[in-house]
């Protein structure tokens, strides 16, 4: 089996089942709590905002990624047409 798939398989592994999860959890909000659309318009809101800070947290408290060209220098080298490399610098 190829690596890629197997990745795929796991994504969806994860992915449907807490899909499925956060449907079924915010049915239930709802019912218990007799919500109308408006206050549940509202809480998703909340909870994107909640989400939205989360992520800009972890984001923060991490380090930058060393990416080739971007945030790192590296020597790159071209092929003629005969395949021979040569640097570009």
């Amino acid at each position: 089996m190829r690596p890629y798939v197997v990745l795929l398989l796991l994504q969806g592994i994860v992915t449907v089942p807490g899909g499925a999860g956060g449907f079924v959890l915010a049915g239930i909000i709802t019912k218990k709590m007799s919500l109308t659309a408006l206050q549940q318009i509202r809480g998703m809101f909340l909870s994107a905002i909640v989400c939205l800070f989360a992520m800009l947290a972890f984001c923060v408290q991490c380090e930058s990624a060393r990416i080739a060209d971007v945030t790192s220098h590296q020597q790159a080298e071209h092929t003629d047409r005969l395949g021979l490399a040569h640097s570009t610098d």
